[in-house]
């Protein structure tokens, strides 16, 4: 607050994009930036000196994020699942490495499985540093199964509801 140091208002908004109307689905931190992904689109807020804050800069309008627990950050990178397949933002560049395994998230029949709205909620990330590597898990369509719920109703994909499919 102006006059007050060390008060922050009650209400501070940060509009991303006015005209999309998307929710924020993840948030990564990438050297001294906050990454935010809504599911079509990223973009990155960097902190100033200026007491009015800072305003987001649209990374990318092509990747956005459909998985918050596949955000992961690694040394010098931050990792998640887009629409398409996996990007990664390293030296300031976002970029798909998903190129392989578009048909398996993108395709005529995909492969990974997604709730009613596109998102792939069940599905998470983690960085391995001895390896030096990042591992996907998501839900493939190859297996049969039944997921129950706290009553052990029975249900499998198609039937059971995204809250169940979350978990």
């Amino acid at each position: 607050e102006q006059g007050r140091p060390g008060e922050t208002p009650s209400i501070n908004r940060i509009i991303l994009d006015s005209d999309e109307d998307e929710d924020v689905e993840a948030l990564g931190r990438y050297q001294d930036s906050l990454v935010i992904c809504t599911r079509k689109q990223t973009y990155v807020l960097t902190w100033n000196q200026s007491p009015r804050g800072a305003a987001p800069v649209l990374l990318s309008s092509q990747y956005g994020c459909i998985a918050p627990n596949s955000m992961v950050e690694f040394p010098g990178g931050l990792a998640w699942l887009s629409d398409r397949g996996p990007v990664v933002l390293t030296g300031g560049q976002l970029r798909w490495i998903g190129e392989d395994m578009r048909e398996a998230f993108t395709g005529i029949s995909p492969l990974y499985q997604r709730d009613s709205k596109g998102m792939m909620l069940h599905s998470w990330a983690v960085h391995d540093p001895e390896r030096a590597c990042i591992y996907f898990g998501v839900r493939s369509g190859r297996l049969s199964a039944t997921i129950v719920d706290e009553g052990f109703n029975g249900y499998n994909w198609t039937t059971a509801s995204d809250n169940l499919k979350t978990k």
